[in-house]
């Protein structure tokens, strides 16, 4: 069986910590748009394309977003098989 785990990093730390688990990107990609949409007002469209799944098992963010008050989070992915 094959999850994906979703890492967050807000600055408060070096490394990034674990956030949530999808089982699917396209679980994933619905998860860190609802994040995006509802901390920033984007439309789910708009998160969406802020979404690169490349990046998936890389140490490069699949998104970045810039939360009111300047806060930049990042969120990282990789996928786990068990």
């Amino acid at each position: 069986m094959t999850s994906i785990t979703i890492m967050m990093n807000d600055g408060s730390t070096e490394l990034p910590r674990p956030w949530n688990r999808a089982s699917s990107q396209d679980e994933l990609i619905e998860m860190v748009a609802h994040f995006i949409g509802y901390h920033t007002g984007k439309t789910e469209s708009q998160a969406t394309d802020m979404i690169d799944t490349s990046r998936i098992d890389l140490d490069a963010p699949i998104t970045r977003v810039n939360l009111p008050g300047g806060k930049i989070v990042r969120f990282y992915a990789f996928k786990e098989t068990y």
